[in-house]
């Protein structure tokens, strides 16, 4: 009798968890930020930094083209994290859905994101990309292009944005360097690795 009473007592309190959790707001930026868009600008829908297969993701590169042309996304960003094999991701437009290869290289205990990889097309080791990427990291403006004259046409450039830590309790102190274009600023996988480590009832 005793056991049958812990067993249902265990029973209701996994299902008075399971309705409260499906109660919750999910949604990590809430709808009060969402603006109309300001006339003469339009919305792109998208995904920066996505690995498939071929680096750290879970789903090869048609899978993934596939559920984010469901999503109706505008565009997607391959960043497949120190992948130096030669082909990948055809790029272009999938019908509705324009993909781009960029890369995610591992650079001290960092990531950096490469949008317009041209330079680190060239290397076949992660040494060889370090040595690139310290280059363009010290370089004033690298994420520029200048242009001499009206009729100049842009320089090649490599845009490189800071993606989030390798190592975990490690964190970016000091100025950051002139050659870099931007950060990342959120990372969903990142932020559910902390949530399941810190609060894992509310994961």
């Amino acid at each position: 009798m005793k056991k049958a009473i812990l067993l249902i007592a265990i029973t209701l309190a996994g299902f008075t968890y399971a309705v409260s959790l499906s109660l919750r707001d999910m949604a990590t930026v809430p709808e009060t930020l969402d603006a109309a868009n300001h006339p003469g600008f339009y919305d792109y829908r998208g995904i920066i930094n996505v690995q498939t297969t071929a680096s750290q993701g879970y789903l090869p590169s048609l899978d993934v083209i596939r559920l984010a042309q469901e999503a109706k996304f505008d565009f997607i960003i391959f960043t497949e994290l120190n992948h130096f094999l030669p082909g990948g991701t055809p790029e272009g437009y999938q019908r509705q859905l324009l993909t781009i290869n960029g890369g995610k290289f591992s650079y001290l205990e960092s990531r950096l994101l490469t949008l317009d990889p041209e330079r680190l097309r060239e290397a076949e080791s992660l040494g060889q990309a370090q040595t690139i990427i310290a280059d363009l990291l010290s370089r004033v403006g690298s994420h520029r292009r200048p242009i001499s004259s009206p009729n100049a046409s842009p320089t090649p450039k490599d845009t490189l944005a800071l993606g989030q830590i390798s190592r975990e309790g490690t964190v970016w102190t000091g100025a950051y360097p002139s050659g870099l274009a931007g950060l990342e600023v959120l990372n969903l996988r990142q932020m559910l690795a902390r949530s399941w480590r810190d609060t894992r009832l509310s994961a």
